[in-house]
């Protein structure tokens, strides 16, 4: 049943929901029916059948007997009765003479061998029929007054339907109504799964399409409803997904572009060398070239593979205590002479106490120097870049590396951590690196838990940091 249930279209699942509703509400009410309002009816016609009310009312008439003057001062009682309880009502003397009846209805007749049996001392019952549509039920009851029979009382009313009849009839109309309503949710399941099965199909259609590649197609926003919701999540997906097309494109073009460049460096120089171009006294030099150019192809290949691996999770942080002090210590000796060459002071900013963080070592130490590599080559001779360490509460240290190069346009800040961006193309390809130094920094960091943050102004300079948690536990020289 489930499995048939989930084959079937979403207006054929509306539509059995709808009668399933229908059937479950009609069901429930026909056993309220049953089981509250049928005993009802039933006590209701048991209070009001003539069967109860006729000694009742020859007790009243004759009560009233005594006072009368005659028999036809009784009429005004017995119209009275007759209007209370929709009867017709006969009195007749103790001969069986008829003497006062009601005036309304006027076409049902007194039954006399009734009468007869009343005036004998007992309660008569019965029924006559004026025609095939109309039952009478009669009641005849003796008159007595001060324990002397006076005559008879003769009750006639037309019958009411039995309590099976009234029941019956009841489930014909609910069973009816229940029709109807289940022709009426038919009717709504067809407008309805119209609303919600089009949008549906219309997802259908765009899944397709991204599947094949196609990831400009989207869908109208149309309701804020789980639909609606549904048709923006795909939207978005659709949006990623097309920018990562873009981005896929631009990876192939760039590292093409960045192999392109030094392969052909190594063909011409190769070639040159083969066809006794380059005189023999530059030719370790041109070797030197080649060599120079395949290094730079071999580091370009490492870090698009290195990227990778982040992205998708296959390099995993492993990280321990390690001394922030050291950490410093080892850059500034790893670049201190690249900066003299270049004419610039890299200083550096630490704590005076000890301090261990945790982290993965060798990584954080990738990120570093990084950031320093990138201040080397873009800040100005005679100036000043600065390794940093600050608490940014008890248990976190904000670490990097402010320089005062040339900064970054607002507008790029967004884009410095893409691969291969780079802001100024031209100043670039005087430095090494292809761009994708910062985009494996920002991998390391957030696979710490932390973010690569940047600030920057134009003219002013650039500042690149992150937050590592500080290890509270180690001490310096046991770093475990």
């Amino acid at each position: 049943m489930a499995r048939w249930f989930n084959n079937i279209s979403i207006r054929w699942k509306l539509a059995f929901s709808f009668l399933l509703v229908i059937f479950i509400t009609l069901l429930v009410t026909l056993l309220v029916q049953r089981a509250i309002i049928q005993p009802r009816m039933d006590d209701f016609l048991r209070n009001y059948s003539i069967l109860r009310r006729g000694p009742e009312i020859a007790n009243v008439i004759a009560d009233s007997i005594p006072n009368a003057q005659n028999w036809t001062e009784l009429r005004g009682l017995l119209e009275q009765i007759a209007r209370l309880f929709k009867v017709k009502v006969f009195l007749t003397d103790a001969n069986g003479d008829l003497r006062v009846q009601s005036l309304l209805p006027e076409n049902i007749p007194i039954n006399e061998s009734q009468i007869d049996e009343a005036l004998i001392g007992g309660t008569a019952i019965g029924t006559i029929f004026l025609d095939q549509r109309q039952r009478i039920e009669v009641v005849t009851s003796p008159v007595y007054v001060a324990g002397k029979l006076v005559g008879a009382v003769q009750i006639a009313q037309e019958a009411l339907p039995g309590g099976l009849l009234v029941g019956l009839s009841l489930t014909s109309s609910l069973l009816l109504g229940g029709l109807a309503a289940a022709v009426v949710a038919l009717i709504l399941v067809v407008f309805l799964s119209r609303g919600i099965s089009a949008p549906l199909l219309k997802m259908k259609q765009i899944a397709l399409k991204l599947s094949r590649g196609d990831f400009t197609a989207r869908l109208p926003a149309v309701s804020h409803d789980e639909i609606g919701k549904l048709a923006s999540t795909l939207n978005y997906m659709a949006a990623n997904l097309e920018q990562m097309e873009i981005m896929r494109r631009d990876l192939i073009a760039n590292v093409s572009h960045e192999l392109r460049t030094p392969l052909a460096s190594i063909d011409g120089y190769t070639e040159a060398i083969l066809d006794g171009v380059i005189p023999g006294d530059q030719i370790e030099e041109t070797l030197q070239l080649i060599l120079g150019e395949a290094r730079r192809l071999a580091k370009t290949v490492s870090h698009v593979l290195q990227l990778s691996r982040l992205e998708s999770g296959q390099i995993r942080m492993e990280p321990r205590s390690f001394s922030l002090q050291e950490e410093f210590a080892s850059l500034l000796r790893q670049f201190q002479l690249g900066f003299e060459q270049k004419g610039l002071v890299l200083a550096s900013e630490v704590p005076p106490e000890p301090i261990f963080l945790l982290g993965d070592p060798d990584r954080i130490h990738e990120v570093m120097a990084n950031l320093v590599a990138n201040a080397l080559a873009y800040s100005p001779s005679n100036t000043t870049v600065t390794l940093f360490a600050r608490r940014e509460s008890k248990s976190q240290i904000r670490l990097g590396v402010q320089d005062q190069g040339p900064g970054i346009p607002t507008e790029s800040l967004h884009r410095v951590f893409e691969r291969f961006y780079q802001v100024d193309v031209s100043h670039s390809r005087q430095t090494e690196g292809v761009g994708l130094g910062l985009a494996i920094a920002r991998q390391i960091v957030e696979g710490h838990g932390s973010k690569l943050e940047v600030a920057s102004e134009v003219g002013k300079g650039s500042c690149f940091s992150f937050l590592l948690p500080e290890e509270r536990g180690a001490e310096l020289g046991d770093p475990n």
